[in-house]
């Protein structure tokens, strides 16, 4: 059986997105289903992290064939490049975002029965870009601190929206004059759903 690089690249990719949820799923696990996102998004952006990882001990190696192989698809996967991976897992999220059946990531779920329908591809792919988006505002260093905090203060416990924030709040330094904390930029992406919405304003 012959193995294409995507297929390499996605069973690599699904290695380490199931060994991130030994922590952030089993060893951290969301308080109720409204919270999956939480677990989704970070295994997801650990996975992308991972396979970063992977792609430089490639160009160091002498195998030069297998690194040119899989330069092209993990470029828009390195943490390095945040623009192109951001952009990459944004435009997934993008389509399901036009739909109005479509739910954002904290979403209320009332039974078990409901959380069947927020497992879906949407969740990793917005989640992850958001996670992205959060490191660019924050520093890489930062929010390394913020994921090792939470499997610190949160290991065989439950972890809600509120603690996630919480928890990077408390190492985080404001990052403009109005003394806000950098997730104001980010937690709309998390509770709202659909497309971002530019509103110009005439002024007289």
């Amino acid at each position: 059986m012959t193995y294409s690089t995507l297929d390499w690249l996605n069973q690599c990719n699904n290695h380490f997105t199931f060994s991130a949820h030994v922590w952030f799923g089993n060893y951290v696990t969301q308080r109720w289903w409204n919270d999956l996102w939480i677990k989704e998004s970070i295994s997801t952006y650990l996975a992308a992290d991972c396979l970063a990882g992977l792609a430089e001990k490639f160009r160091n190696s002498s195998d030069s064939v297998i690194y040119t192989l899989i330069q092209k698809e993990i470029q828009l996967l390195r943490l390095g490049q945040i623009c192109q991976h951001f952009t990459e897992l944004k435009s997934m999220a993008f389509l399901r975002e036009q739909f109005e059946h479509n739910h954002p990531l904290l979403t209320e779920c009332e039974d078990v029965h409901q959380a069947e329908s927020l497992y879906d591809d949407f969740l990793p792919q917005k989640g992850s870009a958001i996670m992205i988006y959060l490191e660019y505002i924050v520093g890489r260093q930062t929010m390394i601190t913020g994921l090792k905090k939470i499997v610190k203060d949160f290991g065989y416990k439950n972890i809600a929206f509120e603690e996630f924030r919480t928890t990077f709040e408390s190492i985080l330094q404001p990052v403009n004059q109005d003394k806000k904390s950098p997730l104001v930029y980010v937690e709309p992406f998390i509770t709202n759903q659909g497309m971002n919405k530019l509103e110009l304003v005439k002024i007289i």
